[in-house]
């Protein structure tokens, strides 16, 4: 095998299956509704207080069944003396869309989960949910308010 001939061979592949069109698709919706939970989230710490330069964004690479290998955006933010790392663990979830994990530098803080569950009607977007199994945190529809109290366990007070 030969450069010319790999080049050759990729160009006239068939194109994608159906099946792989989902999967495409969904992992398109996946990176898609990253963004925006990423922009959402981020303008709520800002207008809480937190300072545009204590975000940290960084890529990290995914490699799902079915979905193939990808890049996920990612970001820390520096918080006093506390660094939260939002890190999306992927789309294949069981009973959900996706799952973006929120850890805390603090030895000991539990995992706060955020989960995405289908809007509706296939045009809504997803719908994200608080969870945190340590403190009994189910469920909750994330808002501000219950970003707070999820956040409260992970930067206890002293």
């Amino acid at each position: 095998m030969n450069l010319s001939f790999l080049i050759e061979r990729a160009t006239h592949q068939a194109p994608p299956q159906p099946s792989q069109q989902r999967w495409l698709k969904r992992r398109e919706a996946w990176l898609r509704e990253l963004e925006q939970l990423s922009r959402q989230v981020q303008q709520w710490l800002k207008e809480a207080g937190v300072a545009a330069a204590a975000f940290q964004p960084y890529q990290e690479a995914r490699n799902e069944e079915s979905i193939g290998s990808y890049l996920v955006h990612c970001w820390l933010v520096d918080i006093g003396s506390f660094r939260l790392r939002f890190d999306p663990r992927g789309t294949l979830v069981v009973g959900a869309c996706g799952r973006v994990d929120i850890r805390s530098s603090q030895p000991g803080a539990p995992v706060v989960k955020l989960i995405a569950e289908e809007g509706e009607r296939v045009a809504d977007p997803w719908r994200w949910s608080i969870y945190c199994d340590e403190a009994e945190m189910e469920d909750l529809e994330l808002t501000p308010e219950n970003l707070a109290q999820a956040l409260s366990l992970l930067m206890p007070a002293s």
